[in-house]
């Protein structure tokens, strides 16, 4: 079990490593930022695989 925080924690520390090296690394910007939607939905505890449920009510798509 990885929960969303778990996730949104080290996609945190890869993003200053990157800083920190001058890595550009906007992917995993984005994957932060999708993370954070997550856990304002309420779906922060969850295993991070929950982010395709999160991308689906973000696109108005039916999961269920």
């Amino acid at each position: 079990w990885f929960n969303v925080n778990m996730m949104q924690k080290d996609l945190l520390l890869a993003q200053e490593l990157g800083r920190e090296l001058d890595v550009p690394l906007s992917s995993v910007a984005i994957a932060n930022e999708l993370l954070t939607t997550a856990r304002a939905m309420g779906l922060a505890q969850e295993d991070f695989a929950i982010m395709f449920e999160a991308l689906a009510r973000l696109s108005g798509v039916s999961t269920g």
